[in-house]
């Protein structure tokens, strides 16, 4: 079921055309809700919870930002091709 037309098509209740039970958090073992470290490539290290991810991006509610430019409570996006680790 569309959201209504758009130049005669419909237009998709999931535009990214994402699986709403796909997580590839738990592939890797990993769990949504549940607080990890990722480190970026860059050497960041942020601590959070995954919020919302998918199989490009992760937005993450920040308890810890070893640059400290991410205040608790916030979240941020980080793109799954930046993170080297996940712990």
């Amino acid at each position: 079921m569309g959201l209504g037309p758009v130049h005669g098509q419909e237009l998709s209740a999931n535009p990214l055309g994402l699986e709403s039970n796909a997580n590839p958090l738990s592939e890797a073992g990993l769990a949504k809700g549940e607080v990890h470290e990722y480190t970026t490539q860059d050497g960041r290290l942020v601590r959070g919870m995954a919020v919302v991810e998918n199989e490009s991006f992760l937005i993450v509610e920040v308890e810890k930002d070893s640059r400290e430019e991410v205040p608790r409570g916030e979240r941020i996006l980080i793109f799954r091709r930046d993170i080297r680790e996940t712990k």
